[in-house]
């Protein structure tokens, strides 16, 4: 009853095997007395059946006596190879409970009391090695655990001993009652040692809640100090840091002040320069051929020009003279106003070679043009490379001829349903190699059919956009233009623009260059 009290007070489990333990024990020996039929109102048992519920009685006894010693001794934290050797202990008691319902049955003969005795023995004798390995490893409640242990054990041994069970001596009246005298020693010197070990447990408990309650306080105490302190530091911090917000808000609105008339200034600038580019462009377009001008040299025909920016590096020229008709595509370099002023220039070249020195051939045009640029640029004198890539076309009426050259640029011309190219000299207008001569080859082409050409700068074609963000490129260019030709030139135009436009819109492109197209249809 004690050691249930000690159980449901302080939910210690191992009051409870001991308790559990001595009731087992309690109800072998009233069936050694034969006293167990008296105690739970069953008479008449007979002496197997009385054995039997002792042997019940004593393999729970067992079990609960193996359990006791693990968890007071904690073998498993101190002593882990003892600790198996008890849990074996146990299943085999386990085993024992298990043969003993069929020795109940009848199916068991005389040997199982030897297998219970052994078990028993082994059981008293493997007890002896783990209260010296728990002295041996120091454990805590050694001191309470080995002293009863050992009587129990003792007296155990005596009582295992005796006729009737391993029958090795005959110890008499003492033999009999060694089991019950070990068994009242054991209890009320483990009865002693719970209390000591539930005592130790209790001061254990105080001792660590007092730690507890310091430590808290001493903590406490840091936290507020710590508290103190870095409020003292915040405030000192606070109040550096708003002098210096204040010192960084006053500059800050001077700061504010200088960029808002800086942005002044640059709007206003901005504003001058586009006021400036939309003068240039209105200068350029006024320079440039206008379409009626186009229409009235050839009637069959469209110009795309498309500028990346206001202002354009591409331009094209047109003259006539008696029975010929001159067309050219010019790419300058660069784009933009640099690109603009080149064009400018070469427009003023062309207007003094053409207009003025009478030169048409198409060869002799682009020798001209080099020589004058090159002095114009003092190109040779200087580390300017700007130049120029022409396609220059010359239609004889009168002879049904078409005469062409190229600086870097192509000319690509189709009859009967068949497309041919001639590129122009790998050699352009100006540029890296210096020198007054160059000479560029003539091409000439039959005008007897029917026929379309068109000439262009690079700027189609080198635009990036589509599916995989590619360029446009060359055979596609080429592929178009074989597809359209026999549209009238308004839709071959519009066609042209969409295609453009498409390729850049896949992939959100914005213009990359200049765009210059011109088809005529003879």
């Amino acid at each position: 009853m004690y050691n249930l009290i000690l159980f449901l007070y302080l939910r210690d489990r191992v009051a409870l095997y001991h308790a559990v333990g001595i009731l087992a024990i309690s109800g072998y020996l009233f069936c050694q007395e034969n006293m167990i039929s008296l105690l739970f109102g069953f008479p008449g048992l007979s002496a197997h059946d009385n054995f039997v519920i002792g042997a019940y009685f004593n393999a729970s006894a067992f079990i609960m006596y193996i359990h006791f010693s693990r968890y007071f001794l904690a073998t498993a934290h101190y002593c882990p190879k003892h600790d198996r050797l008890l849990a074996l202990f146990e299943g085999v008691f386990v085993l024992v409970f298990g043969l003993t319902i069929l020795y109940h049955l009848g199916w068991l003969g005389p040997w199982y009391r030897y297998v219970s005795n052994l078990g028993a023995l082994f059981l008293l004798l493997s007890m002896i090695s783990v209260s010296a390995s728990a002295l041996y490893e120091k454990i805590p409640t050694a001191p309470y655990f080995v002293l009863p242990n050992l009587i129990l054990v003792g007296f155990g041994l005596i009582f295992l001993g005796q006729p009737g069970f391993l029958n090795v001596f005959d110890a008499g009246y003492f033999g009999q009652l060694s089991l019950k005298i070990g068994l009242v020693c054991h209890t009320a010197l483990f009865s002693v040692a719970l209390a000591a070990r539930i005592s130790t447990l209790l001061v254990g408990i105080q001792k660590e809640r007092l730690e507890n309650e310091t430590n808290k306080r001493l903590r406490l105490e840091e936290i507020q100090r710590l508290i103190y302190q870095k409020n003292r530091d915040l405030f000192h911090k606070v109040k550096k840091r708003t002098y210096e917000l204040q010192q960084s808000n006053e500059e800050l609105n001077a700061t504010l002040q200088m960029i808002k008339e800086h942005k002044n200034e640059i709007e206003k600038q901005n504003r001058d320069i586009k006021a400036s580019i939309t003068y240039a462009q209105r200068i350029q377009t006024a320079v440039l051929p206008s379409q009626r001008q186009v229409q009235s040299f050839f009637p069959n025909s469209f110009v795309l020009f498309r500028p990346r920016d206001h202002v354009s590096g591409d331009f094209y020229w047109i003259a006539a003279k008696g029975f010929k008709r001159l067309i050219i595509a010019a790419d300058c370099t660069g784009h933009g106003i640099p690109g603009a002023l080149m064009a400018m220039i070469g427009d003023t070249l062309l207007k003094q070679i053409i207009n003025i020195h009478q030169v048409y051939s198409p060869e002799c045009v682009l020798q001209e043009l080099h020589r004058y640029l090159v002095r114009s640029l003092n190109q040779t004198e200087s580390n300017i490379r700007d130049g120029m890539e022409l396609a220059v076309c010359l239609i004889d009426d009168q002879k049904r001829k078409l005469y062409f050259a190229g600086a870097r640029r192509p000319l690509v011309y189709i009859q009967n349903q068949q497309m041919f190219i001639i590129r122009g000299d790998r050699r352009e207008i100006g540029g890296i190699n210096h020198g007054d001569s160059r000479n560029y080859q003539r091409h000439v082409i039959d005008l007897s059919v029917p026929t379309s050409f068109y000439i262009f700068s690079d700027g189609y074609q080198d635009q990036m956009g589509g599916p995989r963000n590619k360029k446009f490129m060359s055979r596609q260019l080429h592929s178009v233009l074989m597809q359209i030709h026999n549209l009238p030139m308004p839709e071959q135009q519009r066609m042209l623009e969409d295609t453009l436009q498409n390729w850049m819109n896949d992939t959100q492109q914005p213009q990359i260059d200049d765009v210059l197209l011109i088809g005529v249809r003879i």
